[in-house]
């Protein structure tokens, strides 16, 4: 499969995560009561906290992109496989600093959350994904993983995928300094040979929706 049929597969595997997480957010609350019929059929629930508000977080958009990723694999035909915290390639250093490219090799590795692989067992995809607005220092950890070119082929595609259960004025703003922020420092780190990730960012509430598509 050439990379830009399966980039057009993980967008729309991306599209549909969306629609999906927000069918299942307004009708499978677990303090809602009584679950509503879901468009889509999943068997996802957002669960309620002991303050008895609804737990927003990364499970849920990896559970269902999962969903997602089987159901269209399965309609398509594609012999694609996937795995959960997946063991990074290289070693980092997890200092009080943050996470940072341990080039001696004394470090440990980190994890993805989500990577795709061929029927060749090669990975293809590597996906991290986040809830709310993390701090810089969770987005440069995140995207010095995703856009570290050491990490597999140059060729393999990245993405970087947050939600947020609601958005305000300040959303886009403060999303796209973090970003600026976490950029400036993977070209510093790898010397302008970062490889950079695709971006996709949605609200919830079906006010905020971004993709770069790179």
């Amino acid at each position: 499969m050439s990379l830009d049929k399966l980039r057009e597969h993980i967008e729309n595997m991306l599209k549909l995560t969306e629609l999906r997480l927000k069918d299942v957010y307004d009708n499978h609350k677990e303090n809602d009561g009584c679950f509503k019929e879901s468009m889509f059929n999943s068997r996802l629930v957002f669960p309620k906290k002991r303050d008895d508000k609804t737990r927003v977080s990364e499970q849920e958009l990896r559970f269902c992109f999962i969903e997602v990723f089987n159901e269209y694999c399965n309609l398509k035909g594609l012999q694609l496989y996937y795995s959960i915290e997946t063991p990074t390639s290289c070693r980092y250093d997890f200092s009080e600093e943050g996470l940072k490219m341990d080039e001696e090799g004394k470090g440990r590795s980190g994890m993805f959350d989500l990577v795709i692989f061929n029927k060749d067992s090669e990975r293809v995809c590597l996906i991290e994904f986040k809830a709310h607005t993390a701090d810089e220092d969770d987005y440069k950890k995140d995207f010095e993983k995703l856009e570290n070119p050491k990490e597999d082929a140059e060729n393999i595609l990245r993405y970087f995928v947050n939600i947020f259960d609601n958005a305000n004025d300040g959303t886009k703003s403060k999303i796209e300094e973090n970003e600026r922020i976490a950029r400036i420092h993977t070209k510093q780190k790898f010397n302008e040979k970062n490889i950079p990730a695709s971006l996709r960012y949605f609200s919830l509430d079906g006010k905020f929706s971004l993709n770069d598509n790179k």
